[in-house]
């Protein structure tokens, strides 16, 4: 029995009525066979360990021995059980279906049958609907029992009484749970069923109803009546002494009293709780979406970073393929410059050499003067033959022009050999044009070199320009840290604002509670009249129904000495009359009974008022005692308040202190930063066609990604510091949690509670202290950075007279490149005078050769060849003319077939097309 006391109060109620009117019709020591209908829970074992129980319910459980099974049809044979038994089933049951349940509890039954519940009367379905508000509107709960209560309408007691007289029962009815008690306690069970952290004092209040007021619960008005029917000759439940007094003892409803006043405190701090909640989780939200923010920020800079070193590795790639390039420009430089110097030597020996090749054609051309006056003679007899010879290849001129042609270009490869020198001539020209290209595409490649420098330098300042972006981009981080910083602040006064408010509230709180208990005590008074007022109202009503009574009897002795002639027909209406005026009687009893529980109620209040008058004025001592209390610990809580107050003056002014620094270091980055932009200017002016300048803007842009690493540090650092305030402020929210999790004991408690609030300040004051540390380590990084920031400038004005030294290098070595070129243009001036002259004196040689007798014999005898030649390819045309006709006669033959072959498929066709025109 110990474990069923932790039983909610309104299932103990229902389970323990039953077990102990059972334990009254039990018959010596021999267990029951009981069936519990609508029992899946299997409670009544529990109570009654020793008896044989049956389960049966429409829904499946882990209960062992469940049968599943309708109540209004059930499994078993007739009169197979002791007892049949249903808690609150028969409610949920509709209306049309409950006189076929009542039957089947009837038929299985051997001995007795049990029905528990709540039965219908005016006040109990008002109770039950004020419940159901109570739970929708208060708790948002839709509780599904409660609804079919309403929905169905309970049943009638008398109803269900009468069907089981009706059946053969000897019935009896015991009601049990104070209407008015039983709607306070729901109402608060339901309330701290509804809250986690108040489940456990539900159980200590149903562990304390179930010991202390079970017994007593049971004053007029009730909620539940057990209906109980013997069949069979089994003897009916005897009651007598089954409850204590309908007294509650002494105590007891002072403290459900006390726990209704807490559960009433609780609910107006848990909703100043649940608005403080809701602004922890906004904050918690915003901060979460700023954490986002960072993270994306950071991945932002990681990818730039990437990016960059993407870039510094292409530029490191391009960087080297310039030094291979210049360096290969360089060496066909030189190379070109020797082969200059020895196509110049070649052509001057090869001039030389012309000058004497002439010389010797001279002698020669001296000789084949006197040669040619000896030969004309000759020529003249040979004029003959040749006239001949030339009838003949007049006669084969059409056919042998391709060979004519050829001829001639045999002549003018004769011709060629004797103008090899001015080929040579002319390759000397083209080889003079072929330096001068080379020479214009080196100072391309110079100016390519130049601009591939000029882009690169462009890119580093875009870099730098990056960098100034990403520096700017810490200094705004920084300014948020700043603008975080005022508002802890600001929320630092607006938690000594709210602890302000929150006591002020407690104080308007206590005052509250006096003037509840007042209105307590003026609603028990105004309670008490209604009472005694309903108790004259039902005693007038008793009176006019005995009245009623009364002029019914003579009625009806008048109706019968009237009309004894039709005593058959009105035998109907007398028995009708009969049963209303016992329903009068019983009415007439029960209001009785009912003014007799209305004036041992009214002696119960009467006792409640003299307690609680007296326990109001030791609430009152209690109230006044804790008011010195809480108006001493206002005074502490103001001097602390006045002590944060100085506290948070001087961290402003650290802060504006720090701010100025700050300030002083900003203007003096964008000093050094404008300076670096001038000089950077300067350097793209003078860097034009530097070449060399790659290897230490690598040092540069590693040194640029060290500092986007150490920025990337102190961002990160500024996240870690958001993670923190983040962690203070969960703590803040757990130590809320923890505070309104004990408000059971917020007002035995409250100096406990400012101690708490206390550290949380101590908390946020180390928490703002751990930003300000985190400040001048920012600060001593960012003077860091600028002694790097002075360090780079020193190396990039070395880096600049370096490379203006190179660049005059250049220009000196360009200025030799030039004079180079001049010369080679001089002595290509002279060269092609050289050949000019060269030129003129090959002309005149030509027209001497060409008068020559053995150009006219060698003529005839290339002539005699080509005629050779072109009978052979006459002999070759014609056999090519043979096969050709082959081929015609073969292709005309094939054409043929193919116009035949389309001639007949366009006839297959046409007919088919007609044909389908037919059809």
């Amino acid at each position: 029995m110990s474990n069923v006391l932790s039983l909610p109060f309104d299932q103990y109620q229902r389970y323990r009525l039953v077990a102990d009117v059972l334990e009254r019709l039990r018959q010596g020591e021999q267990p029951l066979r009981i069936l519990d209908v609508g029992g899946r829970t299997g409670v009544l074992r529990e109570f009654l360990e020793h008896d044989d129980i049956t389960l049966v319910d429409m829904e499946a459980s882990d209960e062992r021995g469940l049968v599943l099974g309708d109540g209004c049809q059930l499994p078993f044979r007739d009169e197979s059980f002791d007892v049949v038994a249903c808690f609150d089933t028969l409610e949920h049951i509709r209306p049309a279906r409950r006189k076929k349940f009542v039957r089947e509890l009837w038929r299985v039954t051997g001995k007795w049958a049990v029905i528990a519940g709540p039965y219908r009367t005016g006040r109990v379905e008002a109770a039950e609907k004020t419940l159901e508000r109570f739970m929708s509107k208060k708790l948002g709960i839709e509780h599904r029992y409660l609804r079919e209560h309403i929905e169905y309408r309970l049943p009638q007691r008398r109803e269900v009484e009468q069907q089981l007289f009706d059946l053969g029962g000897q019935v009896a009815s015991l009601g049990h749970g104070n209407l008015d008690r039983w709607l306070a306690c729901m109402c608060m069970s339901m309330y701290m069923d509804s809250d986690a952290h108040l489940r456990p004092l539900a159980r200590s209040f149903f562990k304390f109803y179930n010991r202390s007021l079970y017994d007593s619960d049971h004053a007029a008005p009730v909620y539940r009546h057990v209906i109980v029917a013997a069949f069979g000759g089994a003897e009916a439940p005897d009651v007598e002494g089954l409850f204590a007094a309908p007294r509650a003892p002494e105590g007891t409803l002072g403290k459900i009293t006390d726990l209704g006043l807490k559960l009433a405190g609780f609910d107006r701090a848990k909703g100043e709780w649940e608005k403080d909640r809701k602004r922890l989780v906004t904050a918690r939200s915003e901060l979460t979406e700023r954490l986002a923010e960072h993270g994306t920020s950071l991945k932002e800079i990681a990818a730039e970073r990437q990016s960059q070193e993407q870039v510094i590795s292409t530029l490191r790639g391009d960087l080297a393929g310039h030094k291979e390039t210049v360096a290969q420009a360089r060496a066909e430089l030189k190379e070109q410059r020797a082969a200059l110097k020895r196509a110049v030597a070649e052509r001057k020996a090869g001039a030389k050499e012309s000058s004497q090749a002439i010389k010797v054609l001279e002698k020669d051309l001296k000789e084949h003067g006197r040669t040619l006056v000896a030969r004309e003679a000759e020529a003249t007899a040979a004029r003959g033959d040749f006239a001949q010879l030339e009838s003949e290849s007049l006669a084969a001129e059409a056919q042998a022009a391709e060979a004519i042609a050829t001829l001639e270009a045999d002549l003018a490869e004769h011709r060629t050999s004797l103008t090899e020198l001015g080929g040579e001539l002319d390759a000397a020209r083209s080889a003079q044009v072929l330096l001068e290209e080379q020479l214009r595409e080196g100072e391309a490649q110079a100016a390519a070199a130049v601009g591939a420098l000029e882009q690169d330098l462009g890119e580093h300042q875009a870099s730098l320009a990056e960098r100034d972006a990403a520096l700017e981009q810490a200094l705004a981080a920084f300014g948020e840290l700043e603008a975080e910083a005022a508002s802890q602040v600001a929320e630092q006064s607006k938690v000594e604002a709210e602890l302000k408010g929150e006591l002020e509230e407690h104080e308007a709180a206590l005052g509250e509670l006096a003037a509840e208990l007042e209105k307590a005590l003026a609603s028990y008074g105004e309670l008490e009249a209604e009472r005694e007022s309903e108790a004259a109202d039902q005693e007038a009503l008793a009176e006019s129904l005995a009245a009623e009574a009364s002029r019914a009897r003579g009625d009806f002795k008048a109706a019968e000495e009237e009309a004894l002639s039709a005593r058959e027909q009105q035998a109907e209406v007398v028995a009708a009359l009969e049963a209303d005026l016992l329903e009068h009687r019983n009415t007439v009893e029960a209001l009785e009974e009912e003014a007799g529980a209305l004036r041992v109620a009214q002696g119960e209040l009467e006792d409640d008022l003299a307690r609680q008058a007296s326990e109001s004025a030791e609430v009152a001592l209690a109230l006044e005692a804790d008011l010195s209390e809480h108006g001493a610990a206002l005074e502490a809580l103001s001097a602390e308040t006045e002590e944060a107050r100085g506290a948070h003056a001087q961290m402003e002014e650290l802060l504006e202190t720090e701010r100025g620094q700050q300030g002083e270091v900003v203007a003096a980055l964008e000093a050094d930063l404008a300076e670096h932009n001038a000089e950077a200017k300067g350097l793209r002016k003078e860097l034009k066609r530097a070449v060399k300048a790659h290897g230490k803007l690598e040092q540069e842009l590693l040194s640029q990604g060290e500092q986007q690493a150490e920025v990337v540090a102190a961002l990160e650092a500024d996240l870690e510091g958001h993670r923190t305030a983040t962690e203070v402020l969960e703590g803040e929210l757990t130590a809320a949690r923890a505070d309104y999790g004990e408000l059971e004991e917020a007002y035995e408690k409250l100096e406990g509670d400012r101690g708490s609030e206390r550290e949380q300040q101590a908390e946020v004051v180390a928490a703002l202290e751990t930003d300000l540390a985190g400040h001048r380590e920012r600060l001593a990084e960012v003077e860091l950075d600028l002694a790097g920031h002075k360090k780079s400038l020193k190396e990039r004005d070395g880096l600049a007279e370096t490379l203006r030294g190179e660049l005059a290098a250049h220009r000196q070595q360009t200025e030799d490149l030039r004079g180079e070129a001049q010369a080679l243009r001089d002595n290509m001036e002279q060269l092609g005078t050289s050949v000019a002259a060269y030129q003129e004196n090959q002309t005149q040689l030509e027209r001497a050769l060409a008068a020559t007798g053995e150009e006219a014999q060698a003529i005839q005898a290339e002539l005699r060849a080509a005629l050779a030649e072109v009978q052979r390819l006459a002999r070759e045309v014609a056999a090519r003319d043979g096969v050709i006709d082959t081929q015609a006669a073969a292709l005309a033959d094939r054409w043929g077939n193919l116009k035949r072959a389309l001639g007949a498929g366009r006839g297959e066709t046409a007919g088919s097309a007609s044909s389908a025109e037919e059809d």
